[in-house]
């Protein structure tokens, strides 16, 4: 173990972010080029050109033999094989190439048994020669050495470079040691050197990347960086395979002379010469060389939707083509510039597999670097959490999203409006692409959400950046959120917020002293202000120091009256955060992931006590209330939290002057939650109208924590609009790694 342990590198966790990013952009190469492998441009083009505008998806994916052997959003054996190599490395820590061989060969023979594969799909004729060989599980090497002579050293075929990625970043800030691994795991079936050198280019390439993102902290490459990097891969490349005896004794001078011109020009394709590679040429398709080129070509490009999509229209070997060119355009952009549905409609089996394999790879490979004190001690401070409860948490706050965003479709109509713009779509799925394009709605974009889960982004940020609750920082962000929306997404202006919000963002002390604002202007409503505004954003604070329930119902309350000082708004609000923390409770502790009706009822039933007693039996929040009013609003909270399961209707969320309540809210989450099927639920709850948006957000918060986010429409989440989805993203990973470890 001590030996293990003096190999593993220190990582900051952007470049942890770009070795994900990397494994990732191989897959989803992988996975659009099978859309159009072995096919050539003009079969790309009669088949697929339809779908440019929108965007390639998998779904797109014609059902031919070939094609039909695998499910929608799946890889090949490209992916399968790199997986191999990962899986091998975080078991040994070492480059050991019998033990690579054997987990090839065992893939070949039955896949991946945890996904119930039958067998490995893809393999090249090449690979499925070499281990026929009857020696190759002990001598792997010599084993494609004589298929190589066989083939009378002609196979340089792309079944190598396809799976190489992982070695670029094995031991990265060492460019010989990978040049010296690539060429050992290539040589596992590949014993051309042009296969080696199109492989230790490519490693190179990102070695070259995460070193400057590691030890310069650069994470934007500009076309100047991508060819300084590129001419010296080249130098080092030549030099490393072409002329090392080691590499080359089997050849002739000749041939060596001719490797090395290929080598130089397919390597130096020009960033507009991509037809030149003529990738769906006859014969010559799984050409080491082209693929190698193909990788470059698209690090050139400045898009990478563009750059992969124009590449795979090319047909051909595209899956390869495709693996190589994702791998490289994932550590140059990050997958964040990648569309988000290449990644959310990946095969969900599949992708599971792959994040337990890349956490393994790294927490075997690499060790998070902590360089202050200070960051060490906040690291002592954060929660372990298993994996399956950060997956429930992004459920939550994704959840929140989908349901603000579907319910924007509905917001402010009544019922029998709803019933007149969008029953004819019930049949196929509400989507966001069905949103009437009314005054009030078109000033979001398809698949945006609105305040609701904007605020909660605020508080999210918040959290993320002073890991306690300030009321005056979250009161800071809302207000300029309300003033100019998020600049990152180039917006003007916060939309949405409620008339209770805005009053109290507009009194004076409003950001030195939050919650007294929030008083004034309750006490001035005759203490009847009791809207939804603080409930809608409430979410996050069920899962922020989710183990101790007095704690998230403080913090709640704390947050809630930054704007809403009304008792009922904080009851609603607890209610909302005690149940979600309850929920991952029991999914962190023990290991629960299912929910049955007794398990809901049962926490709904302790969440209604606790809630009591912590907001209605406490003077600390009752003490400004006239005397009449305590035992109305505990009858009303009562009647509201225990809405039946079949009691929708009784809510009248469309009525007049009233759609804003916030036990109305809270009772349409409670009553989402009581639910069996999360798509009916938020789709039945919507088509009630009113303020559909709020009672979406809170509804689908508690959906995706009882069910996870495998169980909403895929396309609820894939057509999420793009920009905000990616910020979302990238606020919940700080928010993840600000908060919480993630446990072995």
């Amino acid at each position: 173990m001590n030996d293990i342990k003096t190999k593993t590198l220190s990582i900051s966790s952007k470049t942890k972010d770009r070795i994900i990013s990397i494994v990732y952009g191989n897959c989803i190469g992988d996975a659009l080029g099978l859309l159009t492998e072995f096919l050539n441009k003009k079969e790309c083009h009669f088949y697929y050109l339809k779908y440019l505008k929108e965007g390639l998806r998998y779904k797109h994916k014609i059902p031919d033999k070939h094609r039909r052997r695998w499910d929608e959003g799946d890889w090949t054996d490209d992916s399968d094989q790199m997986i191999c190599i990962m899986q091998s490395l975080s078991q040994n820590n070492m480059i050991s190439e019998t033990d690579i061989a054997k987990k090839i060969f065992n893939w070949s023979r039955q896949g991946f048994p945890q996904l119930k594969d039958t067998g490995g799909l893809g393999l090249g004729r090449t690979t499925y020669l070499v281990l026929l060989e009857t020696d190759y599980l002990t001598k792997p090497e010599e084993s494609a050495k004589r298929v190589w002579i066989n083939l009378n050293q002609n196979a340089a075929p792309n079944g190598g470079v396809m799976r190489t990625s992982i070695l670029g970043i094995y031991e990265f800030q060492d460019l010989y040691k990978v040049a010296e691994n690539t060429v050992k795991v290539c040589r596992v079936t590949h014993y051309d050197p042009r296969c080696s050198a199109s492989c230790v280019a490519v490693t190179i390439i990102i070695a070259k990347m995460l070193q400057r993102i590691e030890n310069k902290n650069q994470t934007e490459f500009s076309d100047n960086d991508i060819e300084e990097i590129l001419n010296e891969t080249y130098e080092f490349t030549d030099t490393f395979v072409f002329r090392n005896k080691e590499y080359i004794t089997e050849i002739s001078s000749t041939k060596l002379n001719q490797f090395r011109q290929e080598f130089q020009k397919y390597f130096f394709i020009e960033k507009y010469g991509l037809s030149q590679l003529h990738l769906d040429e006859c014969e010559s398709i799984g050409y080491t060389f082209k693929c190698m080129a193909s990788g470059i070509w698209a690090l050139k490009q400045d898009d990478p939707e563009k750059a992969l999509t124009d590449l795979i229209m090319e047909g051909g070997d595209a899956d390869t083509n495709g693996a190589v060119a994702g791998a490289l355009l994932g550590c140059r952009y990050g997958l964040n510039r990648f569309p988000s549905y290449w990644n959310t409609e990946l095969a969900s089996a599949p992708n599971e597999f792959l994040k337990a394999n890349i956490k393994k790879f790294l927490n075997t490979c690499f060790y998070k670097c902590n360089v202050k004190e200070e960051r060490q001690i906040l690291e002592s401070t954060k929660v372990s959490l298993y994996p399956k409860t950060t997956d429930r948490i992004t459920a939550i706050v994704y959840g929140n999203c989908i349901g603000d965003a579907l319910g924007l479709l509905t917001e402010f109509l009544n019922k029998k409006e709803c019933h007149f713009y969008y029953l004819k779509y019930l049949k196929e799925g509400l989507r966001y692409k069905h949103k009437i394009p009314d005054k009030h709605r078109r000033r979001w974009d398809q698949g945006d959400w609105t305040d609701d889960s904007d605020q909660m982004i605020c508080i999210m940020q918040s959290l993320s950046e002073n890991k306690r609750i300030s009321e005056t920082d979250i009161a800071k962000r809302i207000f300029n959120w309300s003033r100019r929306g998020f600049p990152e997404l180039s917006d003007n202006c916060g939309l949405g917020l409620g008339k209770t919000t805005l009053d109290v963002l507009y009194d004076k002390y409003f950001l030195t002293e939050p919650s007294e604002s929030a008083k004034r202007v309750w006490i001035n409503s005759n203490q009847n202000a009791a809207p939804n505004g603080g409930v809608m954003r409430t979410s996050i604070l069920g899962i922020y120091e989710f183990q101790d329930l007095n704690k998230v119902a403080e913090n709640t309350v704390k947050v809630c009256r930054v704007t809403h000082y009304d008792p009922r708004c904080s009851a609603s609000c607890v209610a909302v955060t005690i149940i979600i923390a309850k929920m991952l409770q029991r999914i962190e502790n023990k290991n629960q992931t299912e929910f049955s009706d007794n398990d809901i009822e049962e926490i709904l039933n302790e969440t209604y006590e606790f809630t009591c007693k912590y907001i209605f039996e406490n003077e600390e929040y009752t003490a400004d209330l006239k005397s009449d009013k305590l035992d109305q609003f505990k009858a009303d909270f009562k009647t509201y939290f225990f809405i039946k399961k079949d009691g929708l209707e009784e809510l009248k969320l469309d009525e007049p002057a009233k759609i804003g309540y916030t036990f109305k809210c809270m009772a349409s989450g409670i009553w989402a939650l009581k639910q069996g099927d999360p798509e009916k639920a938020l789709t039945d709850l919507i088509m009630e109208g009113g303020d559909a948006d709020t009672n979406g957000a809170v509804a689908g918060a508690l959906l995706g924590c009882r069910y996870g986010l495998n169980r909403f429409p895929k396309h609820w989440i894939s057509e999420l609009a793009r920009g905000p989805v990616n910020f979302l993203e990238k606020n919940l990973n700080i928010f993840l790694a600000s908060i919480f470890t993630i446990a072995v």
